[in-house]
């Protein structure tokens, strides 16, 4: 059995949707048996609780239901109103599931692959199995917090070992909350996992990209369809439900058949457009026009003179007669 956890609050109570979205794309893209726990507060509708129950029973699969701890209020005072105190529930995760590990996904996340490929990972003695984020991104994040690893992680998707957790830091919740509490942080619940586990030899597994691969405007949100199979898709940046992109007909595909009854082709053609997507999405369908995208990106970024004297007079390996 695969034991995967979704954690958040609801203030909108529209939020679970999403959530629902993420649990049937695991249930879609795997034949092994899943438990499905869930963090959430006092938010969780009846309503909403009945759509997880019904979903879990017509797959198949097991459904948990875990009521968070209230968070001290000097702690939820210093999380970012963009994240809300529901970014806080995956630290509660070894204390209310009492698993021995567990795969925690982001209500952002669809995943395109088989959820145990992940799950069966050797963490190798490490307390959990994350994907970094780009080198020169986690360099420069580290040197803002004052890390002595250049490694960061993201902490949307995290392979758990629950019973190292619990037996080597009894009291992993309150010494995590302390740090987001006592610094100045944007992403509460990530940062705090960074800033604990720096230096510590046996902190993180890095898991490969596929495992968690992040989307947002700058990065891999305009791919050819078929990049995307594979992959557990992390909408890191714009959100599906509010701008489009092509990865998003992964997340619109899951939603259409959770909710038949809404006009969901509607709501897509409202959504704002990424800048640019159909087009490059268009473009990128085709061999020559990659190419000349490329040369259109090269040209950008080194100047059309360099490009021009690049693609004329390419470099040879044999040196210049003086």
């Amino acid at each position: 059995m695969i034991h995967v956890a979704l954690c958040f609050s609801d203030s909108s109570g529209t939020y679970y949707k999403h959530a629902l979205v993420t649990a049937l794309s695991v249930f879609d893209n795997t034949k092994s048996e899943i438990c499905l726990h869930i963090i959430h507060d006092e938010t969780l509708t009846p309503a909403a609780g009945k759509a997880f129950t019904d979903l879990c029973a017509g797959w198949g699969h097991r459904l948990v239901l875990h009521p968070a701890e209230e968070i001290p209020k000097a702690v939820a005072d210093n999380v970012p109103d963009s994240f809300g105190k529901g970014a806080l529930y995956r630290l509660m995760i070894p204390r209310l599931i009492q698993e021995d590990r567990i795969l925690y996904l982001d209500c952002d996340v669809v995943c395109a692959c088989d959820p145990e490929e992940i799950y069966r990972r050797d963490l190798s003695g490490k307390y959990l199995g994350a994907v970094p984020i780009a080198e020169k991104q986690g360099l420069r994040v580290s040197r803002k917090y004052g890390l002595a690893s250049p490694i960061y992680v993201n902490s949307g998707v995290l392979l758990l070992d629950l019973e190292k957790i619990r037996r080597e830091i009894p009291d992993f919740l309150e010494r995590l909350s302390a740090i987001v509490r006592d610094r100045e942080i944007r992403i509460a619940d990530q940062e705090a996992i960074n800033i604990f586990f720096d230096g510590k030899a046996n902190a993180f597994a890095l898991l490969p990209e596929f495992c968690n691969f992040r989307i947002d405007p700058e990065d891999h949100a305009v791919l050819p369809l078929a990049a995307y199979q594979g992959k557990v898709l992390h909408f890191a940046g714009e959100k599906p439900w509010r701008v489009f992109t092509p990865p998003a007909l992964y997340y619109w595909k899951y939603y259409a058949a959770l909710f038949p009854g809404e006009n969901v082709l509607e709501r897509m053609v409202n959504l704002e457009p990424y800048e640019y997507a159909p087009l490059f999405s268009f473009l990128l369908r085709h061999e020559r026009l990659r190419r000349w995208v490329n040369r259109l990106r090269e040209a950008e970024r080194d100047g059309l003179a360099s490009v021009i004297r690049a693609r004329l007079f390419p470099r040879s390996g044999k040196q210049r007669k003086p």
